[in-house]
């Protein structure tokens, strides 16, 4: 009996991802449509999409309004870009935000905005969340974030392009086992916590600081 009820189980979370997984298709296709009606930066193509759901449940506690997929997206000023980014889909609204990989582009700022309304309480569980936050954010990117400075209430973080060709952070992926030599920061990530908020979080690309390139030290 304990047998048929995991099967049942089973099937009925198997049906509910599917349908989850269709909205998002719908969603994403009537957002980024065909190469010639499309005005947006992205195209969504089912067949290459690679729709993953990623369960994080720390982020899921303070995030609980959003579920975290990530998918593949053709970038239409190279098309042959297929681009790993993540949406945060709002099942409520049928709405989502979407977060293109660090190394193309910085935070979306709508999220963020979100994040800055969150009250952690204590600033180690602010920490925490930032650090979460940033393993997601690096999925399919060839980025990583390193905190570079700290002076209270101020966090300064780099975001480190890895000129190897061949290497992705995958999710969680916590350490890096290859030390690289050359690195070329990408951007500056500026963190300011206050009494639990996370009240200020502004990425900063090298244009935008008035520097287009720069190579940091070996990084262990």
């Amino acid at each position: 009996m304990r047998f048929i009820f995991l099967i049942i189980l089973f099937f009925n979370v198997l049906t509910l991802f599917s349908q989850n997984n269709s909205r998002i298709e719908q969603l994403l296709l009537e957002t980024y449509p065909d190469y010639i009606t499309n005005d947006k930066e992205w195209v969504f193509e089912k067949d290459s999409a690679l729709i993953e759901l990623i369960d994080e449940p720390f982020l899921k506690t303070y995030l609980s309004q959003f579920k975290v997929y990530a998918v593949n997206l053709t970038w239409k000023t190279r098309t042959d870009w297929l681009c790993r980014c993540l949406v945060f889909y709002d099942s409520s609204k049928n709405t989502f935000l979407l977060q293109p990989p660090i190394s193309m582009s910085g935070a979306n700022l709508d999220l963020i905005k979100i994040i800055e309304q969150i009250d952690f309480k204590i600033k180690d569980t602010a920490n925490v969340f930032l650090e979460k936050f940033h393993l997601l954010k690096q999925v399919g990117s060839k980025c990583k974030y390193f905190l570079t400075d700290f002076s209270e209430p101020l966090s300064r973080f780099e975001i480190v392009y890895f000129n190897d060709q061949n290497f992705v952070v995958k999710p969680y992926q916590e350490t890096i086992s290859t030390v690289y030599e050359k690195k070329q920061i990408q951007g500056v990530l500026y963190v300011t916590i206050i009494d639990g908020k996370i009240v200020e979080y502004k990425e900063l690309s090298p244009k935008e600081r008035g520097e287009f390139s720069a190579i940091c030290t070996k990084i262990k």
